[in-house]
């Protein structure tokens, strides 16, 4: 998802309506974490945005695996959304 600029995300409007949420790529398969993720995270809190993170699923990987990589990448607060599973 590489570098968001939440300051100008928290600012947008459609039809005088604030965007109010982002769902932010966590984790992929056995070993990846989005090298931007902790940025988003943080920031798309900071600005104001409710959020929420998502695993992008690997079939060709134990499930049991992902989901400890993700369980150990997020640090979940009050107010998060529940963990999302990417599955394409």
């Amino acid at each position: 998802q590489e570098r968001i600029d939440w300051q100008r995300v928290a600012k947008m409007r459609d039809n005088g309506i604030r965007l109010q949420f982002a769902f932010i790529k966590a984790t992929e398969g056995e070993k990846l974490v989005d090298p931007y993720f902790s940025r988003n995270w943080q920031l798309s809190r900071e600005n104001g945005l409710l959020r929420g993170a998502y695993h992008y699923f690997s079939p060709s990987v134990a499930a049991p695996v992902q989901a400890r990589l993700f369980l150990q990448t997020v640090d979940f607060s009050q107010g998060d959304f529940p963990a999302v599973l990417d599955g394409e």
